[in-house]
């Protein structure tokens, strides 16, 4: 192949031959060639070489066929002439097994030149990071070593260092070494200038990234059926942008984050606001962080209503973070629900009140109490209910209808209550049991429960 990007040239064919059919049981099938490298190059290269195998006839070079094979194989050409050179090589590589971040990593090795010639001129000796253990373009330069005019024979004990960059995500590599990394010393073999050898990247005791969590609410004490909202702050305190994180949102009991609904007597009071920077979604209450700069702050707001005034909870912890956090790590809710990591946050509204009033709800919506004689009919209802609020006749009202997950289903907002009773379309909504909440401006919220029966 002449890397000029077309292969079904005919000058690019060596070798066409038939094979005859071997004996059956036959495993394995030898061709043996040999191939004339016309000269006039000073400079060693690579280049391809495919093998293709078809039944019934000759292949073409980019056919697809049902029955045969094709490979490829990778070809180093070296000038010819019985040349003297070099051949680099580096052994008995040394270094420590792992490295923080923006630490300094010795290492040593013995610098071998196997060939037939000095390796005349100078030349660089480079250190990478790489994931795969494969040195590739995405592999991290961490370290280079001058030298050059190596003499046949080897030197021994050749020392080096490595800086790992401060903003590189902890987690396991590979710390290789190649010689004559710039390939300006022509060799006997230029496939033999490597070694590598596992290494850890851990996180650094200063610098990086470091995601911190404040949370709190508008309120510390919060009447049942009330509504209270915290806001959660999430700040890069580090020197290298969060690339991506992960915050999990809920009430934690007995180290355990539950999720805004009925069982854990908190309910969302309405659809979140969109946070200042990033997305929160309602369903799972993960809020997810890309690219937040150092320095930079992000907010979010949970609106909540409570059907308890016993003691809660509010705790908000990163599950997942890259790159790692020099001074925590992220993970499931905290033992205790007490954070010991900044980017781990609790609010406690009702601190030390443990025992549920006698109006509240008790793990079933049929036990509601009604908190004032609002008039609801028919209910059940099917696709038509009646609301008489008489009682608040010339005043604005908002009419909220709830699901038992706490989100809202249907809002209705009235400038004027009038004397006749006002008519509320369930057709929207699927059968089940409801809450019916009433607003109206300086008065505490009325509930009712309604129920929701299809007759279809």
């Amino acid at each position: 192949y002449n890397q000029n990007g077309v292969f079904e040239e005919g000058t690019e064919t060596y070798l066409s031959l038939v094979m005859p059919k071997p004996p059956d049981g036959t495993s394995f099938y030898s061709v043996t060639t040999s191939a004339f490298i016309f000269g006039g190059f000073t400079q060693d290269f690579t280049t391809r070489m495919r093998v293709a195998m078809k039944r019934g006839a000759y292949p073409t070079p980019c056919e697809i066929f049902a029955y045969g094979e094709v490979e490829d194989y990778s070809i180093h050409i070296a000038p010819g002439g019985g040349q003297s050179r070099p051949d680099l090589s580096l052994v008995n590589f040394l270094a420590a097994s792992s490295g923080a971040q923006g630490a300094v990593v010795p290492f040593r090795f013995d610098l071998k030149n196997s060939g037939t010639a000095n390796a005349t001129g100078n030349y660089t000796i480079g250190a990478y990071l790489s994931t795969d253990g494969q040195l590739g373009a995405n592999d991290i330069l961490v370290g280079t070593i001058q030298t050059g005019n190596t003499p046949i024979g080897t030197i021994p004990n050749v020392q080096g260092a490595i800086a790992v960059p401060a903003n590189l995500a902890p987690g396991n590599y590979f710390l290789i070494l190649k010689a004559d990394i710039d390939n300006t010393i022509a060799e006997l073999d230029e496939l033999n200038n490597l070694s590598s050898r596992p290494f850890t990247v851990t996180p650094g005791t200063g610098g990086g990234a470091d995601l911190e969590l404040t949370l709190q609410a508008d309120q510390t004490t919060a009447a049942i059926y009330s509504n209270v909202t915290f806001t959660l702050l999430a700040r890069n305190a580090g020197t290298q942008t969060i690339q991506s994180a992960k915050i999990a949102i809920g009430v934690c009991e007995l180290g355990t984050a539950h999720g805004f609904n009925q069982a854990s007597k908190l309910v969302y009071a309405g659809t979140p606001p969109p946070p200042s920077f990033g997305t929160y979604e309602q369903v799972s209450q993960s809020w997810e962080l890309t690219n937040l700069a150092p320095g930079q702050t992000a907010q979010l707001s949970i609106p909540l209503f409570t059907l308890t005034a016993a003691e809660r909870k509010i705790i908000a912890f990163s599950y997942v973070q890259s790159p790692g956090d020099p001074d925590s790590q992220p993970g499931s809710c905290p033992a205790n629900c007490t954070p010991t990591q900044d980017d781990e946050a609790v609010w406690t509204i009702n601190a030390g009140q443990s025992l549920l009033l006698p109006s509240e709800v008790r793990g079933d919506l049929t036990t509601f109490k009604k908190l004032t004689n609002l008039l609801v009919y028919p209910n059940p209802a099917s696709e038509l209910v009646f609301i008489n609020l008489e009682r608040w006749q010339g005043r604005p009202a908002t009419i909220s209808i709830y699901n038992q997950l706490g989100l809202q289903v249907l809002e209705k907002r009235f400038d004027l209550i009038s004397a006749s009773p006002e008519r509320l379309d369930l057709s929207g909504i699927s059968g089940g049991t409801y809450f019916l909440k009433m607003e109206t401006p300086g008065e505490r919220a009325v509930f009712e429960k309604l129920v929701v029966a299809r007759r279809y």
